[in-house]
């Protein structure tokens, strides 16, 4: 019922919604140019098993099978605050993602880095492959691992170009141009049906009209015909009241 007047109220302000309009269509050309699209570069990094479980054939891609639980505590740590901190610091307007692959079985960590521009992007990508390295190579010296023994990173692939990432810009324009129309809109409608409500009440008063000031009711008309008729009545039974007495009066004289 709201909906539906609010409607109304919009068509009969038309003009207002045509001015209404195009002013956000204007809007959302000033938000076009102030946001910018963002870029993203990926890569995959796959954990190599040392060379003393190699064995004879000395092939590691035969043994990554037991190297999952570690893909686990490296995507940890690189969320860690402390490996945020230091990747910020190198890129403050930038953001990294470091997580498991979970589409394949193999041992593989997904990093992608966006920035505002495409050289931003593949620049914190390196940071983040490089801190990939770091951080497996920390874990393993916590827990005094040999160099020989330790488990090393290789990255597998990775974008030539980044990618221009267009979503979250539509997404800022669209919600930026209805919240524009939104705050125009909403006023018409409120004061439109203020005005409905101010003219319904002027028509309810008594001798009045929606357009046109009050006027006072007409005064009710004089009751002198009435008084007459009465005093007529009355002289007419005067006169009846003495033809009775003196008819009265000739008959005890006679």
């Amino acid at each position: 019922m709201y909906v539906r007047e609010a409607f109304r109220s919009l068509l009969r302000r038309w003009y207002l919604v045509a001015i209404a309009l195009a002013l956000t269509a204007a809007a959302a050309w000033g938000l076009a140019q102030l946001v910018e699209p963002t870029y993203k570069a990926t890569a995959s990094v796959v954990l190599v098993p040392p060379e003393t479980t190699l064995g004879d054939t000395g092939n590691p891609y035969l043994f990554l099978g037991g190297l999952d639980q570690t893909v686990d505590v490296l995507a940890r740590s690189m969320n860690s605050g402390a490996t945020r901190d230091s990747i910020a610091a190198a890129d403050p307007s930038g953001d990294f993602a470091a997580v498991a692959d979970f589409t394949t079985s193999a041992p593989i960590i997904l990093a992608s880095a966006e920035d505002s521009s495409p050289a931003g992007a593949d620049r914190l990508l390196d940071e983040v492959l490089a801190r990939v390295s770091k951080n497996l190579a920390a874990l393993q010296s916590d827990l005094a691992v040999q160099s020989k023994s330790q488990i090393t990173a290789q990255v597998v692939s990775r974008t030539a170009e980044p990618e221009v990432m267009q979503k979250a810009r539509y997404r800022q324009l669209v919600m930026g141009t209805c919240g524009v129309l939104v705050l125009l809109l909403f006023p018409i409608a409120v004061i439109d049906s203020l005005l409905q409500r101010r003219r319904l009440s002027r028509a309810r008063t008594p001798g009045t009209t929606p357009d046109s000031p009050e006027r006072p009711l007409a005064a009710l008309p004089s009751q002198g015909p009435a008084s007459g008729s009465a005093v007529g009545t009355s002289g007419h039974d005067d006169t009846s009241t003495s033809r009775v007495t003196g008819h009265k009066g000739r008959g005890r004289a006679r």
